[in-house]
């Protein structure tokens, strides 16, 4: 299933930017002479080989000293301080990277470690994997193979379309890294979305959820009736989202086991309503009705 989505995702991908290098080529250059030059060289940037049409430049200038100027103004979105080096070499070196026929191969070597911008029904996100300028100009199955990464469980989502833009002007600046527009048809969150504390009353209990950013979370109730053995019950563990939905799921430490209050759940469910508001199901923890647990903001 994964395996599938991950060809579809890459197949979006291709659609796209064969539609921006079908409507590059139709625009006419008055440089004809040097792109027949650039068409035999093999460029390689951060290890990744790159679809030629986008450097102009002839072996003999990427042997000058303005060679650093010439790889940032052909690489987009890469600035000359970002450039480490551009090393020129013999055409043997292609046959690594598969290719044959090569007047020489041009590898050049950048510092520029992105995040990849996402967005997921108009929300925006930043990847934790850093892209190089390789992986960014490369082919769509690098961006493809980041974003699976990332999102390992998207195929659960009902995934409608995957679009990417990677020539988006951000006010005066240019954007660094392309956005990956993803729609689904489910509701997406992540961890940091719902992390937070949440508060719900039923009668004269009330129940603190405290969900952590590194997936830990408490659960409490509090009982208010004066007469009761035990006024406040514990539960910990580690908590996951899936398809709109959080699961709970108890820990092992000793400690907490051992300890006066504690409680262990087996297997609650919340259902995300909201980035503010969960709901608990009846009879998960001695609750009579579906109990609306809120986000408590500070």
């Amino acid at each position: 299933m994964k395996t599938s989505l991950l060809y579809k995702i890459v197949l979006w991908l291709v659609m796209v930017t064969t539609s921006i290098l079908l409507c590059a080529a139709a625009i006419p250059t008055s440089t004809s002479g040097s792109n027949d030059v650039s068409r035999k060289i093999l460029w390689v940037v951060d290890g990744v080989a790159l679809h030629d049409s986008i450097f102009t430049y002839s072996i003999d200038r990427m042997r000058s000293d303005s060679a650093t100027v010439y790889a940032a103004q052909s690489l987009s979105y890469v600035y000359p301080s970002d450039i480490e080096s551009v090393c020129v070499m013999d055409s043997a070196e292609a046959a690594d990277y598969g290719f044959v026929n090569c007047s020489g191969v041009v590898k050049i070597q950048t510092s520029f470690r992105e995040p990849l911008s996402l967005v997921v029904n108009g929300i925006l996100y930043k990847s934790r994997i850093k892209m190089t300028a390789g992986e960014m100009l490369g082919t769509p199955d690098c961006i493809g193979r980041i974003l699976m990464s990332e999102i390992p469980d998207l195929q659960d989502y009902d995934v409608k379309s995957v679009d990417i833009i990677k020539d988006l002007g951000v006010t005066c600046h240019k954007q660094r890294t392309p956005f990956v527009v993803i729609t689904t048809g489910l509701p997406y969150y992540r961890v940091d979305d719902l992390a937070g504390d949440y508060f719900a009353k039923h009668g004269k209990q009330n129940y603190t959820l405290h969900l952590n950013n590194d997936s830990t979370y408490v659960f409490m109730q509090n009982r208010l009736d004066k007469i009761v053995i035990v006024p406040e019950i514990r539960n910990a563990g580690t908590w996951s989202i899936s398809k709109g939905r959080i699961f709970l799921r108890s820990g092992n430490n000793p400690e907490d086991l051992l300890s006066s209050g504690y409680m262990t759940l087996d297997g609650v469910v919340l259902n995300i309503k909201t980035r503010d508001k969960l709901t608990m199901p009846k009879q998960a923890w001695h609750n009579r009705k579906n109990l609306a647990l809120k986000r408590q903001r500070k």
